[in-house]
C-alpha cells in the first residue's frame, strides 16, 4: 500500500535558505520531492497537533514544508522527525486511497445492482403476446 505515495523531503528550499538574522528561532522550508494532494497535507499538518513541534504544510501549496528552532543544533533533530511523520502520512494516506476506492467500487456495483435488477424486471414484464 505504502507504494501508492512516495512524497519524501528533498532538501532545504533554495529560495528560501535558513539564516542568522538577529531572531530568537531560525526559519527552516524543506522542499518536498512531489507536490502534495491538499488531503496528505491535511493528514501531515494533523499528525503535528499532539507533537509539539511547529511544523504545517501550505495545503494550497503542498510543496513545502515551513518549520522554525530556536537552536541549529536542533536541525537534524527535526528533520528526522519531519521525515518520520512523511513516512507515517504515505502510509496513511496510501490506505486512505485504497478505501476510497473500494467504496466507490462498491458504491457503482450497488448502483449497477439496482439497474440490473430493474432491467430483469422490466424485461421479465415484457409482452410477447
Amino acid at each position: 500500500m505504502n507504494d501508492l505515495v512516495k512524497v519524501k523531503v528533498k532538501g532545504i528550499d533554495s529560495k528560501r535558505r535558513p539564516c542568522l538574522v538577529n531572531k530568537n528561532y531560525i526559519d527552516i522550508i524543506f522542499e518536498l520531492s512531489d507536490k502534495a494532494d491538499k488531503d496528505w497535507c491535511v493528514l501531515f499538518n494533523d499528525s503535528f497537533t499532539n507533537s509539539g513541534a511547529n511544523v504545517r504544510v501550505n495545503p494550497e501549496e503542498g510543496q513545502y514544508v515551513e518549520t522554525w528552532v530556536r537552536d541549529m543544533e536542533d536541525i537534524p533533530e527535526i528533520l528526522d522527525l519531519i521525515k518520520e511523520h512523511t513516512s507515517q502520512t504515505n502510509f496513511t494516506y496510501s490506505d486512505k486511497l485504497v478505501q476510497d476506492d473500494i467504496k466507490r467500487k462498491e458504491a457503482y456495483n450497488q448502483v449497477k445492482s439496482i439497474a440490473s435488477e430493474r432491467l430483469d424486471k422490466i424485461l421479465g414484464d415484457l409482452n410477447f403476446d
